[in-house]
């Protein structure tokens, strides 16, 4: 999946700005963000506006509200499947391994590699985004790290090194119970495994297994949900199943009156995401013509309809062209 984070982040870092009398809209504008990667339900927001959302708004947000104000109830009523499994795992550092594999869910712009020996377990957080960032959003994973582990067990033997000097005058070093280890050459979590190995007594593992294949069903989902491109797939497609256009300029037309924007302005948010409107029209096609071969019995005339082709004809070079067998044969074999 593309990098990408949950449009959560910049809602709320949005939200909190505006609180404060900041414009908004300045900074959305400056990251290219439209209303649209904000609003839509279960949006992303690709990386490269995610990172420059950071950068613009990192002077005025105050690093030990952002660190400390949110808890881990905030974030389970924010990804309820995510945090949920991961306090339900057979111990701490299976709650690790889960909230490393499914933080695509939060977000995928950074990275995480985790070692571990028989006495202790490393994470390594890998900032991908700006240097300005520093080890800011180490920081903030950590925390949400030991806020999951200290729902196993509140006493725990840690060491932390981080990149920079971020947070160094802050309440930090209370907050991780330890003394952190300032301008390392890595961000680094460790954790030293004790009684944490044992099972935890309420991991209950039938619970475990539907929250991990809801997940896993979330996770294949998120690639079709990522940025303004997702937005217009979505309006495309409703324009063509409610028959509002056939041809493409017109169907090009209806979504910018929708979307209230003009064609230079949605090509160029659609350009930053390495697509175009052709693009996007020929994948819905695509899909939709398979779709509809397979699971129905329309006729090969109201597929055309359906999919915004002129005749059965068209429809029938179009499909042949790319997927080189012809619709009624294609119907046959699946």
């Amino acid at each position: 999946m593309n990098k990408s984070v949950s449009n959560l982040l910049a809602k709320k870092m949005l939200t909190h700005l505006g609180s404060k009398g900041l414009d908004t809209d300045r900074i959305c504008k400056a990251c290219n963000i439209l209303p649209t990667d904000i609003t839509n339900p279960g949006g992303r927001i690709i990386a490269a506006k995610h990172y420059k959302l950071l950068t613009e708004t990192i002077p005025y947000l105050d690093f030990n509200e952002r660190v400390f104000s949110q808890n881990l109830s905030s974030l389970y009523d924010d990804y309820p499947e995510l945090i949920g499994y991961c306090l339900n795992s057979k111990n701490p550092f299976d709650a690790i391994h889960a909230y490393s594999k499914y933080r695509t869910i939060i977000g995928n712009c950074d990275s995480f590699i985790i070692t571990e020996t028989d006495d202790k377990m490393s994470i390594e957080y890998i900032n991908e985004g700006s240097k300005i960032l520093g080890s800011s959003q180490a920081i903030f994973n950590f925390a949400s790290i030991l806020k999951i582990i200290k729902k196993y067990e509140e006493n725990h033997s840690i060491k932390i090194s981080l990149t920079d000097g971020i947070g160094k005058n802050s309440p930090l070093e209370d907050f991780f119970g330890t003394r952190c280890q300032w301008n390392e050459k890595k961000n680094i979590l460790e954790i030293n495994k004790t009684k944490t190995e044992m099972a935890y007594e309420k991991y209950n593992s039938t619970l475990a297994d539907f929250q991990k294949e809801k997940l896993d069903k979330k996770i294949s989902e998120l690639s079709e949900n990522i940025g303004f491109a997702s937005i217009v797939s979505r309006i495309v497609l409703n324009t063509l199943h409610n028959k509002e256009s056939s041809d493409d300029e017109n169907i090009l037309d209806s979504i910018c009156y929708k979307l209230n924007m003009s064609r230079w302005t949605l090509n160029r948010h659609l350009h930053l995401e390495g697509v175009n409107f052709q693009s996007i029209l020929k994948e819905i096609r695509m899909k939709e013509a398979c779709r509809l071969l397979k699971e129905s019995h329309l006729t090969l005339q109201e597929i055309s309809e359906i999919i915004g082709f002129s005749s059965q004809s068209t429809f029938t070079r179009f499909f042949k062209g790319q997927f080189d067998v012809n619709p009624s044969n294609f119907r046959k074999n699946n």
